[in-house]
């Protein structure tokens, strides 16, 4: 092993260097910080970047409009049915 080398690092490059879809673990093992390898990682693929930013989005508004509706299906519940619920018992 050179000087100045980490071991991750010694085993990493070679490993990466022969396998180019590898660079995010090799990233990981280099940098100190993790999110700085995923950084370097998407910034050579512009579209997984979107679709990383993308797919979160998408499933935090789905998240939103699911609880929008479902206070609307209550209140609508308590509205329409509200004298039957006076006298409705808990199920347990």
């Amino acid at each position: 092993m050179a000087r100045g080398v980490r071991p991750a690092q010694a085993l990493a490059t070679p490993f990466s260097s022969r396998h180019v879809h590898c660079h995010f673990v090799d990233g990981l093992l280099l940098s100190c910080n993790p999110v700085q390898g995923l950084i370097d990682f998407l910034s050579q693929y512009p579209a997984l970047a979107l679709g990383v930013v993308f797919a979160p989005a998408l499933l935090e508004s789905v998240a939103v409009i699911g609880a929008i509706l479902g206070d609307g299906f209550s209140y609508w519940l308590g509205h329409r049915y509200q004298e039957a619920l006076r006298t409705w018992r808990p199920l347990l």
